[in-house]
This record gives C-alpha cells, structure tokens and sequence, in this order.
C-alpha cells in the first residue's frame, strides 16, 4: 500500500504538529510507538522516479562515487547505478558483476546505499537530528552473504557513536540484531548489543525503528519493544544521520554462496523521522516579514557561513553543524541573533536557526 501525503523536511517553512488524537483524524500515517506529541522532521516516502539527492548520498561522506567498508573486507562496491526509486520504492541492488572502485581495486559484486550525512566538502548533509524516533518500513532480501542494515552515524564524520537499528544477516533471515558503539570517556570502544528471533523478514514488509533519547534508547520492531539500552551516562547528543545499505560479504556473514540470488534487492517504503514536540530539531515558525540584513560584511559573519553571498541551504547546514558549540571562532560566524540586548547571544541556539530560515534566500 503506498502513501499519498506531503513530504516534510529541512526545506519547508513550516512543520505540522500532530498528537496522537489529532493525528488519527488528520492523517493515516502511524505514529511512533510512544506516547506524547510528535513532529514529522523528516520523511522520504520514494514517489516519484529519481532519488531525492538534496537528502541523500548514495556512498559514506568522505566518497562521491564509489566506495566499501574495507576493514570489515565487504566483497561489494557501492554505486549509484545500484540505487534507484521504483513503484513507490527506494531499491537497493546487489549483483555479481565486476566493477573498478575509486582505488583501482576490482570489485566482483556492486550494491546500492544511501546516507543522509552528505559529502564531506562538497555536499551539505541532506538531513541530521538530536534525539528522536528513526523507523523505515523494509523489506530485505535473504541469501547466505547478504548483509541489509538500517543505522545512524554521528555528524562528526567519526565511526562511534553508532546507532544499529536493524542489522539482518540474509542467511538468518528471522534474527533482527541491534547495537549501540560507542567510546567510553578513556577511548575504549564498546559494543552493547541484543537479538531478537522473530519471523523470516525476507517474507514481507516490517518495520523497524529506535527512539534515541537522552536516558536511554529503545528498539522496536513492528512498533512493539524489542531490546532497551539504558546507560545515560554513555549516550550520545551528538547530532547523527541515517543510513540504508545492502553489504555483500564480510567477516561477519561470510560470502555468498552458490544458493544465493543476484540481483538481490533491499526495498525501503519510507524512512521517517519524529521528535517530541517540546525538542524537535529546527522548529520553524510561521514565516514572518523578512528582517533585513545589514550590507556586507555583516552578512557574511552574521548567516552567509559558506561566503558564496548568499543565505541558503548550505549555510544552514553549516548552522546545524556548529549547533551548540562555544568556541570563539564558531560564535563569530554563526551566531547571527547576537547583540547588546539579546539574552541568548555568545550562543548558538534555536534563535540563530529561525533568523536563518527566515532569511533563508535562494
């Protein structure tokens, strides 16, 4: 069953607020599975017949075309060719085929992923957030050396803390794995893990979803409970995006075997992220009459953060990355309500981020 409904993100100039009684008379997309009022900051439903590439990128942040996961010895090259929107569907394709990566290596198999974390330098991530419930409805595919995972990475371009919302090895396809990686304060790494045996996911549609929260984080799986994770002290509030992607191959499930089927595909119906109403990530208010900036150079240390002369997407981008920072250096350039008489300069903060939206000129 597909969705027809509008598509909420970073670009609108406005977010709906829904609670679970208005939402019921208002709209048939389920709510997240926990009580409260939510806010839809995010979602990709997969209508149409192209990726939306201003919210994903179809390697990790530091590749444009190519690219694997070489110290877990993954078989598979990621492309872009392997990733397509179909039928209301984001296909993901992994295939036998021989391929040069980006490191003059030949590849035996390809496969498709998308990221919300953009691409380091060149392209503004397509979507982060701090604290929320993360869910996509899947269906993934099943053969020994097939690895489909839903996760979420940190802004930071850093490999912890790492959020595995749903990990599922082709070869047990009715074990859902779920993980939280993560450093402790000396460096250590850690790994805090659990599995859940449920029915063979390769056979129909599922949901799976986390509600990462500041005390704790929390599992679901067709909107019930499955695993909780409640060491506050070791949870991230660090801003993170999500990620899909099809593996082939690895130390973990192994290479395919002659039972295996290419092409295999990872569809993904919708990925959709909620935030409680109280905290949501970039609440933009109604728009107002526009504030005028004062002439260069003001606009350039109070919102054109990427100097192109402009306040646009990627200056905003640039705002979330620096959200919460103190250092002198970040407060120059992006914390743009500062002034003798407001009480939040010396901060940035939700201010900084309506004044940017409100400015916000293509």
């Amino acid at each position: 069953m597909r969705k027809q409904l509008a598509i909420f993100g970073l670009s609108i100039s406005c977010i709906i607020f829904f609670s679970s009684t208005a939402a019921a008379q208002s709209t048939d997309m389920p709510l997240p599975p926990i009580e409260g009022e939510w806010v839809l900051v995010f979602s990709d439903e997969f209508i149409g017949t192209s990726l939306d590439k201003s919210k994903w990128h179809t390697c990790f942040w530091w590749a444009t075309d190519t690219c694997t996961i070489e110290s877990n010895n993954e078989l598979e090259l990621y492309s872009s060719g392997d990733v397509f929107v179909q039928d209301g569907f984001l296909r993901l394709q992994a295939q036998k085929r021989n391929m040069v990566g980006w490191n003059g290596k030949t590849y035996q198999y390809t496969s498709g992923m998308v990221m919300g974390g953009g691409r380091k330098y060149e392209k503004p991530p397509g979507f982060t957030f701090t604290y929320g419930y993360a869910e996509a409805r899947v269906k993934i595919p099943k053969g020994k050396g097939l690895w489909p995972a839903f996760w979420m990475l940190p802004l930071s371009y850093k490999s912890r803390p790492e959020i595995d919302i749903s990990e599922i090895l082709g070869d047990t396809p009715n074990i859902q794995r779920m993980h939280y990686h993560y450093l402790n304060a000396d460096g250590s790494k850690v790994d805090q893990g659990n599995n859940w045996i449920g029915p063979d996911f390769s056979q129909d549609w599922h949901t799976f979803g986390v509600h990462w929260a500041s005390s704790e984080i929390v599992w679901y799986v067709d909107g019930v409970e499955r695993w909780r994770f409640s060491d506050s002290s070791t949870i991230s509030s660090e801003p993170m995006y999500v990620l899909l992607n099809l593996a082939v191959g690895g130390n973990w499930p192994g290479s395919p075997d002659a039972f295996t089927s290419f092409p295999s595909y990872y569809d993904v119906d919708y990925v959709r992220v909620w935030q409680k109403s109280s905290n949501p990530v970039l609440p933009i208010p109604t728009p107002t009459p526009t504030p005028t900036f004062p002439s260069s150079p003001t606009l350039k240390s109070r919102g054109d953060l990427n100097d192109d002369g402009k306040i646009d997407l990627f200056d905003i981008s640039r705002l979330l990355t620096k959200w919460g920072s103190t250092k002198l250096e970040d407060l120059l350039e992006a914390d743009i309500n500062a002034g003798p008489n407001n009480i939040s300069q010396g901060v940035i903060d939700i201010f900084d981020a309506n004044r940017l939206m409100a400015n916000w000129t293509k």
